[in-house]
């Protein structure tokens, strides 16, 4: 999940809406999905080595929690929905987790829109 939008698994790009924007576009790569979700600065304490996506796991749902990017020690933490507060609510402390994939940056350009992606 990534805020109160359900997208299947598959292969996603991640980028800011804009430059300076608080909001994360997240679009599936055969366009059959997407959300814009909000999001708040986050800030590493090393240079990130690879880009990847951290997702919060309570149970059987995963939700993006997470963006970062290699060589950056900036990133972007999202906000939670609704639905994530109240399953981390009722969520039994033996089954919530963190999930971290690694993520391939694309280049600038690449099926992009006017902005490069953060990751995919």
């Amino acid at each position: 999940m990534a805020g109160n939008v359900t997208l299947p698994a598959g292969e996603y790009r991640v980028q800011k809406l804009d430059g300076s924007s608080a909001v994360v576009l997240i679009s599936c790569a055969d366009a059959s999905a997407s959300a814009m979700v909000l999001s708040n600065a986050a800030q590493a304490k090393e240079t990130q080595t690879q880009s990847k996506l951290i997702f919060k796991r309570y149970e059987n749902r995963y939700f993006l929690s997470q963006v970062w990017t290699a060589g950056s020690i900036r990133g972007r933490e999202l906000l939670k929905s609704r639905a994530e507060k109240e399953i981390a609510q009722s969520a039994r402390l033996e089954t919530t987790g963190e999930v971290t994939l690694v993520a391939r940056l694309l280049p600038p350009g690449r099926n992009a829109p006017s902005q490069p992606p953060m990751a995919s």
